[in-house]
C-alpha cells in the first residue's frame, strides 16, 4: 500500500487505512486495490497517469490485465457518485489514462483507535460467541471482491450459538471466535443471545448457528430470521472444518457471507419485481448475488456495461446464470470472444437446472451470441409469458424488433414502458426512433425530451431532437441541439458517432411535403451530413 493517511477528495474524506471513502456521515467501503488506486491519483493530484504505469504502481510486477484497473476505477466512482460522462473526480483520458480532477487536502490524523481498551465479553459455554463490533471484513477481503453500495439502515442482529456434544470445544471456540470479529461489520449492532427471541421491535434479525460433529469432521450451519415475520430467509452453505485452521475459515466465511447479505438487502435491486426472477439469495453465493446487482444498477445508470461487478458475479458462484446472460450482449459487442465462448460453454452446463425464466434467456443469450433475430424474439416472448410484464425483457424485446424493422411493434413495447417513466436510460432513445418511425411524432418529441432531461449528453437523442425542430420550422433550436451534439462528440465521446439519420430524414421531409412544406423538406435532406466524430487525437 502507498501513505495510509486521511485526506481529503472534495467533499469527501477517504480513509485508507479503514478502506472507506465518506460522504457526511455515509461511509462507503471499497476495495483494497481500489483505495490504492485513489492513493496512487490523489499524490499525483491533476497530472495524469498513464495505465500502464499506474498498474505497475499498484499490482507492482504481477501480470494483470487492464480489467482490473477499469474495474477500481468503477469503483471508486460509484463511491464518490461520480459520472464517467461528466466527471467531476475522476476523469478518463481516452488512450492515455486517469487522472483526479477533484481537490486533494491533507487531514490530520485522528488518536490511535487500536490502542483503546479491548472491550469483549466471555458470555460463557464453549459455543458462545465472543462478539465485537470490529470493522475488520474489508482488511479480510481479498483482492477482487466486488464493491458494495452504503449501508442506508442499522440492523440490529442476535446471534444464538449452538453445538453438539460431540464438537470439539476448541474447534467451536475458534469457529465462534472467527465469526465474532466479522459479523458486526457493515454498521450491524450485534449481540449474543441464549434463543432468537420472539418478533418485537427489540431486534431485526436473528442468526442462529450450529457445529455439529461427525466422527473427526465438523459441519457449521446458519439461518437468518425476520424477527419481524419470524421466517427463515437465508440459510447459506458452509464449508466443513476438522481443525483450528478450518474452523477459522469457516467463521470467517459466515461472517462475511452475513455481511454481504446485509449489503445486498440494502441494494436497489433485491426486491426489484423485474429482476427478482434472475436470482434466489438461498440457491446462489450471496457474494456473487451483491455483485450481480451492482451490475444490474450498473446497466440502468448507463445503459450498457456493468461488466465489472457482472463478471465478478460469475466467477464467484459458477452456477449463477443471470450474470451470464447479462453479459452475453455486451461481450458480442466488445469482441471478447474467449469470455463469451466461456460463457456460453458455462450456460450449456447450467441449461438442465435451469429455471423456466432462465432456460428461455439462456435460449435467448445463444441466439443474441449469433447475431440470430428471430430466434431472439422466439425466446424473449417465451420469457414474457413466463414472467408477464418483466420491463428489461420486454426492453429487449421491442429494441429488436425496431433494429429488425418492425417499428410498430417496438412501439407497442417501448411506449408504456416510456410512459410510465421507468428509470431505465436505455429505453428512451430507441422508443422515440420507434415512435418516429411509427409516424407517432409529437409523442416520440416527447420521449426524446424526457431522454434528453434524463441524459443531456445521448448524440442520438441530440440528433433527432434537431431533426424534429427543423420539421417544426424552429431553426434556433435545431442549431442548439447541434451545437451541443457537436460539443458532446468532440468533448465526451471519442469512438466515431455513427448514427444514421437517414430514415428519419426522409419520414420527416415526406411529411413536410405532404403538408406542402417544400423548404422545411429541402432542409430536412441537407441536414443528413452529422458533424465528424473527434479528431484523431481524440480517438
Amino acid at each position: 500500500m502507498l501513505s495510509l493517511a486521511d485526506f481529503r477528495v472534495g467533499d469527501h474524506l477517504v480513509q485508507p487505512s479503514l478502506g472507506q471513502i465518506v460522504n457526511g456521515d455515509e461511509p462507503v467501503h471499497v476495495e483494497p486495490r481500489s483505495i490504492e488506486v485513489l492513493v496512487a491519483l490523489a499524490e499525483r493530484n491533476g497530472e495524469v497517469w498513464p495505465k500502464t504505469e499506474l498498474i505497475r504502481a499498484v499490482w507492482g510486477e504481477a501480470y494483470v490485465s487492464d480489467e482490473v484497473l477499469t474495474h477500481a476505477i468503477w469503483d471508486l466512482r460509484k463511491a464518490f457518485g461520480d459520472d464517467a460522462g461528466h466527471p467531476r473526480y475522476i476523469q478518463t483520458i481516452p488512450k492515455r489514462g486517469y487522472r483526479l480532477i477533484a481537490p486533494v487536502e491533507p487531514v490530520e490524523p485522528e488518536p490511535d483507535l487500536a490502542a483503546r481498551p479491548n472491550r469483549w465479553s466471555l458470555l460463557g459455554g464453549s459455543a458462545v460467541l465472543l462478539v465485537a463490533l470490529l470493522a475488520l471484513v474489508l482488511s479480510l477481503r481479498q483482492d477482487g471482491d466486488p464493491p458494495t453500495t452504503a449501508r442506508t439502515t442499522n440492523y440490529d442482529l442476535v446471534v444464538v450459538s449452538s453445538a453438539d456434544r460431540g464438537a470439539a470445544p476448541g474447534l467451536v471456540t475458534q469457529f465462534d471466535d472467527a465469526l465474532s470479529r466479522l459479523a458486526g461489520t457493515h454498521g450491524m449492532s450485534v449481540r449474543v443471545g441464549p434463543s432468537c427471541p420472539e418478533p418485537s421491535l427489540s431486534a431485526d434479525y436473528c442468526l442462529r448457528t450450529a457445529v455439529h460433529a461427525d466422527r473427526t469432521r465438523h459441519q457449521a450451519s446458519a439461518q437468518l430470521i425476520d424477527l419481524a415475520t419470524g421466517e427463515l430467509v437465508w440459510s447459506p452453505p458452509l464449508s466443513d472444518f476438522d481443525d483450528a485452521a478450518g474452523a477459522i475459515a469457516a467463521g470467517e466465511e459466515l461472517g462475511e457471507l452475513t455481511a454481504a447479505y446485509f449489503e445486498a438487502l440494502d441494494m436497489r435491486f433485491f426486491t426489484d419485481r423485474d429482476i427478482e426472477p434472475w436470482f434466489e439469495v438461498s440457491r446462489h453465493d450471496v457474494r456473487a448475488v451483491r455483485d450481480f446487482l451492482a451490475g444490474a444498477e450498473y446497466v440502468y445508470r448507463h445503459e450498457v456495461g456493468g461488466r465489472g461487478p457482472l463478471d465478478l458475479a460469475a466467477a464467484r458462484d459458477p452456477d449463477f446464470i443471470a450474470p451470464r446472460v447479462w453479459r452475453i450482449q455486451t461481450l458480442s459487442s466488445e469482441r471478447e470472444q474467449e469470455l463469451l465462448d466461456r460463457y456460453l460453454a458455462d450456460l450449456d452446463r447450467l441449461e438442465a437446472d435451469a429455471h423456466p425464466f432462465e432456460r428461455a434467456m439462456i435460449f435467448w443469450g445463444r441466439a443474441a451470441a449469433r447475431g440470430d433475430v428471430p430466434r431472439q424474439i422466439r425466446h424473449l416472448d417465451a420469457a414474457l409469458h413466463i414472467e408477464p410484464g418483466n420491463r428489461p425483457v420486454t426492453a429487449m424485446l421491442g429494441t429488436i424488433y425496431l433494429y429488425s424493422g418492425d417499428a410498430e411493434r417496438a412501439w407497442q413495447l417501448l411506449e408504456p414502458l416510456a410512459k410510465e417513466r421507468w428509470e431505465f436510460l436505455g429505453l428512451y432513445a430507441p422508443a422515440g426512433r420507434a415512435g418516429l418511425l411509427a409516424g407517432q411524432l409529437e409523442r416520440a418529441e416527447e420521449i426524446l425530451e424526457l431522454a434528453l432531461e434524463l441524459t443531456p449528453v445521448d448524440p442520438e437523442v441530440l440528433a433527432l431532437l434537431e431533426l424534429l425542430a427543423i420539421y417544426r420550422g424552429d431553426p434556433s433550436a435545431a442549431q442548439e441541439y447541434r451545437r451541443q451534439l457537436q460539443l458532446r462528440i468532440e468533448l465526451i465521446r471519442p469512438e466515431p458517432f455513427d448514427f444514421d439519420r437517414t430514415p428519419y430524414v426522409e419520414l420527416l421531409a415526406a411529411a413536410a411535403r405532404s403538408e406542402g412544406r417544400a423548404e422545411i423538406a429541402d432542409e430536412l435532406q441537407r441536414s443528413t451530413v452529422v458533424v465528424a466524430a473527434g479528431s484523431a487525437q481524440n480517438r
